[in-house]
């Protein structure tokens, strides 16, 4: 039943509507509270218009263009909107109405050259193995890829004498051109092991970024602000994962640029040092 101040609105919507070419068709919410109404605004040659809310769910969803399910339309796929309480997430979500697909895709197509623009940020980590994503330089011989065991590979080096091995190792990141979107490195681990022999030192040099331009000199800028890492020295019976924390962290933006990070290790004649790997703890914004 729609109550007598509910007809004024109602009424006038009809005349503006009526004007443009429209009827204004309104099936009003049942007395009772959980059911199902429609609210339709249908253009006389009947097409996708129909709103329906759903009350017998918990919570409440609303339902855009299961037309089929009131008119003799062809649309039977529609969007099923959902709120949600405190600490769940509302969704938006594909689903068929009668004789819909079992299998409904979501486009979402911009205008002309816009684009589409996604808030929040989804944490992500991932490990990348020294083999493939780290270079060394050393005084002496380079260390080399070792099988620890099955699936299990590392970088090793068995000091001859005093010998410094630099290791510098990239994060790779998708990047965007669009200022904080793309992926921000958050923090980082080193996973590592000493064994037989304590190392002489072993010192973090820098987080930074490299970036290459056609004909201009490869620009190397720190990254992160203040990073708190401290690299072990001492013997360990299995490797070590060390914590590097980023004081600043922020997304990269700029096209044709890596990150990466460096350290130096001085081994002592007979000091076996492994790198396994590095961690790279990120967050991901989508365009």
């Amino acid at each position: 039943m729609i109550r007598r101040t509910s007809l004024i609105p109602i009424l006038a919507g009809l005349v503006i509507l009526g004007g443009a070419g429209y009827a204004l068709k309104t099936y009003a919410q049942p007395a009772i509270s959980r059911a199902t109404f429609y609210l339709a605004t249908v253009p006389l040659a009947g097409s996708q218009s129909t709103l329906r809310v759903v009350t017998n769910q918990t919570p409440n969803r609303t339902e855009i263009g299961c037309e089929t399910d009131r008119l003799s339309t062809t649309t039977v796929n529609g969007l099923r909107v959902v709120g949600s309480a405190t600490t769940v997430n509302p969704s938006i979500t594909a689903i068929p109405c009668t004789g819909g697909d079992t299998n409904i895709g979501i486009t979402l197509t911009p205008a002309g050259t816009g684009s589409m623009t996604f808030g929040g940020v989804k944490a992500m980590t991932q490990f990348f193995p020294a083999a493939l994503h780290c270079q060394v330089t050393s005084t002496s011989t380079l260390p080399v890829v070792v099988r620890v065991a099955a699936n299990d590979y590392g970088l090793r080096r068995t000091g001859g004498a005093a010998e410094t091995i630099n290791y510098g190792c990239t994060i790779p990141l998708v990047l965007s051109t669009t200022a904080s979107k793309g992926m921000r490195l958050d923090s980082f681990s080193i996973v590592h092991q000493i064994v037989t022999l304590a190392l002489t030192s072993n010192t973090f040099n820098a987080l930074a970024t490299t970036t290459y331009v056609n004909n201009i000199a490869n620009a190397v800028a720190a990254h992160g602000g203040a990073i708190t890492i401290t690299l072990p020295t001492a013997t360990q019976a299995n490797p070590y994962v060390t914590a590097g924390t980023i004081g600043t962290a922020a997304f990269v933006n700029t096209t044709a640029t890596q990150v990466s990070m460096d350290w130096t290790a001085i081994l002592q004649n007979t000091s076996v040092y492994t790198v396994y790997g590095v961690v790279g703890n990120y967050s991901q914004a989508l365009y």
